[in-house]
């Protein structure tokens, strides 16, 4: 029992000691701190996205765009469907 004793005593004497000294260093340097106070977020270019971020949204839009006028011009030249005009009827 006595040897719980002086273990708990110096386990709670060691995190005291501990907790007075703190994590100090003596290598601070300005110019670092000026550095990231300037630009806080670095690799962001809008609120929420990097440029690669960016980049992909471009991409996947004009992807749907051109799927999407490839199936405007579709339509347009009325190749969606078969003709009404056939004498028998053709599946889609």
């Amino acid at each position: 029992m006595k040897k719980l004793n002086r273990r708990l005593v110096a386990v709670l004497a060691a995190a005291a000691a501990g907790t007075l000294v703190g994590c100090s260093t003596g290598d601070y340097n300005e110019d670092l701190a000026n550095e990231v106070r300037s630009d806080l977020s670095p690799e962001l270019d809008t609120m929420y996205e990097r440029r690669t971020d960016m980049k992909n949204r471009e991409a996947l839009v004009i992807d749907e765009n051109l799927r999407l006028l490839n199936e405007d011009l579709s339509r347009f030249f009325l190749m969606e469907r078969s003709s009404l005009l056939a004498d028998h009827p053709m599946p889609h």
